[in-house]
Protein backbone atom coordinates (compact mmCIF):
# COMPACT_ATOMS: atom_id res chain seq x y z
CA UNK A 1 0.00 0.00 0.00
CA UNK A 2 2.91 2.35 0.41
CA UNK A 3 4.27 1.93 -2.78
CA UNK A 4 1.47 2.94 -4.31
CA UNK A 5 0.69 5.99 -2.44
CA UNK A 6 4.09 7.06 -3.32
CA UNK A 7 3.68 6.53 -6.97
CA UNK A 8 0.37 8.72 -7.15
CA UNK A 9 1.25 11.42 -4.53
CA UNK A 10 3.43 13.65 -7.78
CA UNK A 11 0.29 13.16 -10.14
CA UNK A 12 -2.06 14.90 -7.02
CA UNK A 13 0.36 17.32 -6.73
CA UNK A 14 0.71 18.57 -10.50
CA UNK A 15 -2.91 18.38 -10.95
CA UNK A 16 -3.42 20.79 -8.19
CA UNK A 17 -1.01 23.12 -9.28
CA UNK A 18 -3.18 23.37 -12.86
CA UNK A 19 -5.98 23.77 -11.27
CA UNK A 20 -4.84 27.08 -9.03
CA UNK A 21 -3.48 28.55 -12.34
CA UNK A 22 -5.89 28.54 -14.83
CA UNK A 23 -9.11 30.42 -15.08
CA UNK A 24 -12.42 29.84 -13.83
CA UNK A 25 -13.93 26.81 -15.00
CA UNK A 26 -17.01 26.69 -17.64
CA UNK A 27 -20.44 25.75 -16.37
CA UNK A 28 -20.53 22.08 -17.57
CA UNK A 29 -22.84 21.09 -20.63
CA UNK A 30 -25.36 18.54 -20.38
CA UNK A 31 -24.33 14.93 -21.71
CA UNK A 32 -26.75 12.52 -22.82
CA UNK A 33 -27.03 9.56 -20.31
CA UNK A 34 -25.98 6.21 -21.21
CA UNK A 35 -28.31 3.21 -20.32
CA UNK A 36 -25.92 0.94 -18.19
CA UNK A 37 -24.67 -2.41 -19.85
CA UNK A 38 -24.46 -5.70 -18.59
CA UNK A 39 -21.33 -7.51 -19.78
CA UNK A 40 -21.69 -10.88 -20.45
CA UNK A 41 -20.61 -13.46 -18.54
CA UNK A 42 -17.21 -15.28 -19.58
CA UNK A 43 -16.74 -18.79 -19.54
CA UNK A 44 -15.75 -20.07 -16.18
CA UNK A 45 -12.23 -22.34 -16.03
CA UNK A 46 -12.04 -25.29 -13.34
CA UNK A 47 -9.24 -24.73 -11.54
CA UNK A 48 -7.84 -28.17 -10.90
CA UNK A 49 -8.21 -29.03 -6.98
CA UNK A 50 -6.14 -32.20 -7.16
CA UNK A 51 -2.05 -31.57 -5.81
CA UNK A 52 0.41 -33.05 -8.17
CA UNK A 53 1.81 -36.43 -5.98
CA UNK A 54 4.87 -35.71 -4.20
CA UNK A 55 8.16 -36.98 -5.46
CA UNK A 56 9.98 -40.10 -3.91
CA UNK A 57 12.44 -39.03 -1.50
CA UNK A 58 15.51 -39.35 -2.69
CA UNK A 59 17.57 -39.39 0.91
CA UNK A 60 15.70 -42.49 1.64
CA UNK A 61 17.62 -45.85 1.66
CA UNK A 62 16.54 -48.83 -0.06
CA UNK A 63 14.50 -51.55 1.39
CA UNK A 64 17.17 -54.33 2.55
CA UNK A 65 17.27 -57.35 0.62
CA UNK A 66 15.37 -60.58 2.27
CA UNK A 67 18.56 -62.95 3.27
CA UNK A 68 19.89 -65.15 0.80
CA UNK A 69 21.49 -68.86 1.09
CA UNK A 70 24.95 -69.02 0.26
CA UNK A 71 27.18 -72.13 -0.88
CA UNK A 72 30.54 -71.87 -0.15
CA UNK A 73 33.67 -73.62 -1.01
CA UNK A 74 34.94 -74.90 2.47
CA UNK A 75 38.85 -75.12 0.55
CA UNK A 76 38.80 -71.99 -0.70
CA UNK A 77 36.72 -69.93 1.86
CA UNK A 78 37.79 -67.89 4.95
CA UNK A 79 35.81 -66.71 7.98
CA UNK A 80 36.51 -63.61 9.19
CA UNK A 81 36.00 -62.43 12.58
CA UNK A 82 35.64 -58.84 12.58
CA UNK A 83 36.45 -56.79 16.06
CA UNK A 84 34.39 -58.47 18.34
CA UNK A 85 35.92 -57.19 21.10
CA UNK A 86 35.72 -55.72 24.62
CA UNK A 87 34.78 -53.15 25.81
CA UNK A 88 32.88 -52.57 22.33
CA UNK A 89 30.94 -55.36 22.45
CA UNK A 90 29.94 -55.71 26.21
CA UNK A 91 28.72 -51.96 25.81
CA UNK A 92 26.43 -52.50 22.84
CA UNK A 93 23.53 -54.66 23.18
CA UNK A 94 23.39 -56.13 19.95
CA UNK A 95 26.96 -57.39 19.90
CA UNK A 96 26.25 -59.23 23.30
CA UNK A 97 23.18 -60.67 22.06
CA UNK A 98 24.63 -62.27 18.95
CA UNK A 99 27.34 -63.63 20.90
CA UNK A 100 25.79 -67.44 20.49
CA UNK A 101 24.65 -67.10 17.04
CA UNK A 102 28.68 -66.53 16.51
CA UNK A 103 30.22 -68.82 18.34
CA UNK A 104 27.62 -71.51 15.88
CA UNK A 105 28.69 -69.70 13.00
CA UNK A 106 32.72 -70.71 13.95
CA UNK A 107 31.98 -74.10 15.22
CA UNK A 108 30.24 -74.39 11.68
CA UNK A 109 33.12 -73.07 10.27
CA UNK A 110 36.07 -75.40 12.01
CA UNK A 111 34.04 -78.47 11.48
CA UNK A 112 34.25 -77.82 7.85
CA UNK A 113 38.05 -77.51 8.42
CA UNK A 114 37.18 -73.46 7.01
CA UNK A 115 40.33 -71.06 8.40
CA UNK A 116 38.95 -68.63 10.85
CA UNK A 117 40.66 -65.27 10.73
CA UNK A 118 40.29 -63.01 13.45
CA UNK A 119 41.40 -58.90 13.43
CA UNK A 120 41.49 -56.46 16.27
CA UNK A 121 42.01 -52.87 16.22
CA UNK A 122 44.78 -52.95 19.10
CA UNK A 123 46.95 -55.11 20.78
CA UNK A 124 45.79 -54.14 24.28
CA UNK A 125 42.00 -55.01 22.97
CA UNK A 126 40.34 -58.31 24.48
CA UNK A 127 38.78 -60.43 21.83
CA UNK A 128 35.31 -61.88 23.52
CA UNK A 129 36.24 -65.02 25.43
CA UNK A 130 33.12 -67.05 23.92
CA UNK A 131 34.25 -66.58 20.36
CA UNK A 132 37.88 -66.17 21.01
CA UNK A 133 40.89 -67.74 18.61
CA UNK A 134 42.28 -70.63 18.96
CA UNK A 135 46.22 -71.20 19.02
CA UNK A 136 46.21 -72.41 15.25
CA UNK A 137 44.61 -68.95 14.14
CA UNK A 138 45.29 -65.92 12.89
CA UNK A 139 44.87 -62.60 14.23
CA UNK A 140 45.57 -59.35 12.11
CA UNK A 141 46.47 -56.30 14.49
CA UNK A 142 46.22 -53.52 14.71
CA UNK A 143 43.88 -52.61 11.73
CA UNK A 144 41.10 -49.71 11.29
CA UNK A 145 37.99 -49.89 9.16
CA UNK A 146 39.20 -51.30 5.76
CA UNK A 147 40.80 -54.22 7.32
CA UNK A 148 42.90 -54.72 3.58
CA UNK A 149 44.86 -51.44 4.88
CA UNK A 150 47.00 -54.31 6.89
CA UNK A 151 49.18 -55.95 4.29
CA UNK A 152 49.08 -59.05 6.52
CA UNK A 153 45.45 -59.26 5.84
CA UNK A 154 45.30 -60.23 2.31
CA UNK A 155 48.95 -61.97 2.68
CA UNK A 156 47.04 -63.98 5.11
CA UNK A 157 44.34 -65.33 2.77
CA UNK A 158 46.86 -65.60 -0.45
CA UNK A 159 48.75 -67.96 1.85
CA UNK A 160 45.97 -70.08 2.63
CA UNK A 161 44.69 -69.60 -0.94
CA UNK A 162 41.97 -68.32 0.12
CA UNK A 163 39.75 -66.84 -3.03
CA UNK A 164 36.23 -66.05 -0.85
CA UNK A 165 35.36 -64.07 2.57
CA UNK A 166 32.88 -64.92 4.86
CA UNK A 167 32.61 -61.43 6.74
CA UNK A 168 30.88 -61.34 10.38
CA UNK A 169 31.03 -58.52 12.68
CA UNK A 170 28.55 -56.29 14.56
CA UNK A 171 29.04 -52.99 12.56
CA UNK A 172 27.34 -53.03 8.63
CA UNK A 173 28.32 -49.31 8.47
CA UNK A 174 32.61 -49.51 9.20
CA UNK A 175 33.93 -53.14 9.10
CA UNK A 176 31.85 -55.04 7.37
CA UNK A 177 31.10 -52.30 4.87
CA UNK A 178 34.79 -51.20 4.34
CA UNK A 179 36.52 -54.38 4.01
CA UNK A 180 33.31 -56.04 2.00
CA UNK A 181 34.07 -52.76 -0.27
CA UNK A 182 37.77 -53.36 -0.46
CA UNK A 183 37.44 -57.19 -1.50
CA UNK A 184 35.01 -56.54 -4.30
CA UNK A 185 37.89 -54.31 -5.74
CA UNK A 186 40.08 -57.03 -5.24
CA UNK A 187 38.00 -58.85 -7.04
CA UNK A 188 37.50 -61.41 -4.21
CA UNK A 189 34.02 -62.78 -3.64
CA UNK A 190 32.68 -62.31 -0.20
CA UNK A 191 29.58 -62.82 1.71
CA UNK A 192 29.37 -60.53 5.17
CA UNK A 193 26.94 -61.22 7.88
CA UNK A 194 26.54 -58.27 10.57
CA UNK A 195 25.33 -59.70 13.32
CA UNK A 196 21.31 -58.79 14.01
CA UNK A 197 21.55 -57.92 10.03
CA UNK A 198 20.51 -60.01 7.20
CA UNK A 199 23.48 -61.71 4.93
CA UNK A 200 24.63 -59.88 1.83
CA UNK A 201 26.68 -61.46 -0.16
CA UNK A 202 28.44 -60.52 -3.64
CA UNK A 203 30.29 -62.82 -6.22
CA UNK A 204 33.17 -61.67 -8.47
CA UNK A 205 36.04 -63.26 -9.92
CA UNK A 206 39.43 -62.78 -9.20
CA UNK A 207 41.93 -61.37 -11.58
CA UNK A 208 44.05 -64.42 -13.08
CA UNK A 209 47.00 -62.91 -11.24
CA UNK A 210 45.68 -62.74 -8.32
CA UNK A 211 46.91 -59.77 -7.39
CA UNK A 212 45.34 -56.86 -5.23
Amino acid sequence: MLSVTRRALPVIVTMAFAAACSGPAAAPSPSPSVAPTTAAPSPSTAIPTTLPSASPNANLAPAIPAPATVTLDSKTTALVVLDIINPTCTTRPACSASIPALQALIKKARDASVPVVYTNTAATNAIVPEVAPLASDVTIVPTNADKFNNPDFDATFKAKKVTTLLLVGTRSNGAVLYTAFEANVHGTPWSSRSMGSPARSRSRTRSPSGSC
